[in-house]
């Protein structure tokens, strides 16, 4: 067992030369690999062909692959990939293939039970029957038995055929399939996440920020924006894996699928971004005008080479923010054209440089207006 997980594990991670090597020598894995690589037009196959995959996976069965049969019994039921459309065919030959062992060939038959496709009737309890026996199949197939683990959740979270309702059950399983790589497990564990906080948040964005709140409204809100900002980034998180991994194996449904919830996910964090800006506005307006805030400590750095002097002041005022939010918006403009102003003088490289030459001219300013002011003075005095 453990030298068939091994080649089989160094299958998958031979390039498409070195897979088509294997398969001359009539390796049935080479063979069955190609024949899956060829059906999802992945894995370095110059392109997706049917007609190859149903070649290479009659070539598996007959060198002893019985899991070769699935894809076999899957093209005549579908009469795709050369293979003539004989439903009786290909029931005939999954029946066969599970009487072989063959762990594909159970899934197969499970979903045509659930789906009541292929001859068999739909028939959800022989479904998970057969999902059952997939679980405890000691064969390491992953896909296989992530879709066995999907179809048992489900099962439990919708409480159908006579099971009880179970939602922690349901996501065990779905986390059980997530971790063999299922991508559509992935899209479930989002659903239920999403599923959980969408009413949570139609009731913050509609009832939040309206009229006067007191402080412990405010900070309720605010936790319950970071609360549900948590729980869409882990949906959006899941939806993007799910994408991720079905771009990869090339399943088409379960990539659209998720490609489209992970845009709604967006569509959610944007209405909440929308409603914290808002609700950050309606919280400065209801602000208590009166109020007053410490401005506590600030520093400014002078860049003096290798060490530079950190100079650290206390700020005793306290300002009103309402007033003073203009003025510092104009004061920080302000600065920042001067800024760009001494950025054009050569000799200005470093912020110290250009502290020192804004002090200079301060300095000089000062100079010339108290001299002014003395001449001024003089002046009226001789008058």
């Amino acid at each position: 067992m453990n030298e068939k997980k091994r080649g089989s594990f160094m299958l998958k991670d031979m390039n498409f030369e070195e897979l088509l090597a294997a398969a001359v020598e009539s390796n049935s894995d080479a063979l069955l690999e190609l024949s899956d690589r060829y059906h999802k037009g992945t894995g370095g196959v110059p392109q997706r062909d049917e007609v190859k995959a149903y070649t290479y996976a009659m070539q598996a069965c007959t060198a002893g692959n019985i899991e070769a049969i699935a894809r076999i019994a899957d093209y005549y039921a579908k009469g795709r990939g050369g293979a003539p459309l004989d439903e009786e065919k290909a029931k005939a030959l999954l029946l066969e293939g599970e009487k072989a062992g063959s762990i594909r060939c159970l899934q197969k038959i499970a979903h045509n039970y659930k789906n009541g496709e292929c001859g068999f009737p739909k028939d959800e309890t022989k479904a998970i029957e057969y999902c059952t026996k997939i679980i405890a199949n000691p064969k390491d197939d992953a896909n296989v038995k992530g879709y066995a683990y999907t179809c048992i959740g489900s099962i439990y979270e919708d409480g159908r055929i006579g099971a009880e309702k179970d939602i922690k059950k349901a996501l065990t399983f779905y986390q059980k399939a997530a971790k063999t790589g299922y991508a559509f497990a992935y899209v479930l564990l989002a659903n239920y996440k999403r599923k959980l906080y969408l009413p949570e948040l139609e009731k913050t964005v509609s009832a939040g920020g309206e009229g006067t709140m007191t402080p412990e409204e405010k900070n309720a809100v605010k936790a319950s924006c970071e609360k549900l900002k948590e729980s869409i980034n882990t949906a959006s998180d899941l939806y993007a894996q799910a994408r991720d991994i079905a771009e990869k194996d090339a399943d088409t449904p379960v990539f659209e699928c998720a490609k489209a919830y992970l845009e709604q996910t967006d569509d959610d964090y944007a209405r909440l971004s929308v409603f914290e800006k808002k609700f950050a506005l309606a919280d400065a307006e209801n602000y208590d005008a009166d109020e007053k805030v410490n401005m506590g400590t600030f520093s400014i750095t002078l860049d003096s080479g290798d060490d530079d002097e950190t100079y650290t002041e206390e700020a005793d005022t306290q300002y009103d923010i309402n007033e003073s939010y203009d003025g510092a918006e104009q004061e920080r403009d302000f600065n920042a054209k001067i800024d760009e102003l001494l950025d054009r003088l050569p000799f200005l490289k470093t912020k110290k440089s250009k502290f020192i030459f804004k002090v200079s001219v301060f300095s000089v300013v000062c100079v010339l207006v108290t001299l002014a002011v003395v001449l001024i003075i003089a002046g009226a005095s001789k008058g």
